[in-house]
């Protein structure tokens, strides 16, 4: 009878324990980061250009050009960063989203690894004009981590309303 307890409590242990959005607390400003949000809405700049840089493990550079808030040019920028990566791009409008979607869905697992790991903060600085976040970072914390896993940072640079 103990051994029955015992595996129905390892069962439950394996199938609801680990990483669960409820139990996790993201340090995050969420109201500062929805006002800033719906500042940038507010200006409804569909053409601009930026140059987005990556910086964690890797590291890539982007010079995005956008027109009618879609991507119409990607330029990888080697100066930085020896790595050319033109997958991650990304609108502005699609950069809040994605913050939002990890600050609302904080735990990500890796079950072939056995790893589970979660977004406990988030830390961004704001452009003072246009509210977009210039420097933004996802720090992570969770078990069997490896040094992909733990933080990487975003910065946006160069913005021109066009």
């Amino acid at each position: 009878m103990k051994k029955i307890f015992l595996s129905i409590g390892f069962l439950i242990l394996v199938f609801f324990g680990g990483c669960k959005k409820d139990n996790i607390s993201v340090s995050f400003d969420y109201e500062k980061f929805l006002e800033m949000k719906g500042k940038w809405e507010t200006l409804n700049i569909l053409n601009y250009s930026y140059t987005f840089s990556f910086n964690g493990f890797s590291c890539f550079s982007n010079n995005i050009e956008i027109k009618n808030n879609l991507i119409n040019r990607i330029v990888p920028d080697t100066s930085q960063c020896f790595f050319i990566d033109t997958t991650n791009s990304s609108t502005i409008s699609q950069i809040f989203s994605n913050i939002d979607y990890i600050y609302n869905n904080p735990c990500i697992k890796k079950i072939n690894r056995k790893t589970y790991y979660y977004c406990k903060e988030i830390k961004i600085e704001y452009d003072p004009i246009y509210y977009f976040p210039i420097y933004y970072e996802f720090i992570y914390e969770g078990k069997n981590m490896d040094l992909t896993d733990t933080e990487n940072s975003q910065h946006l640079t160069n913005f021109l309303e066009q």
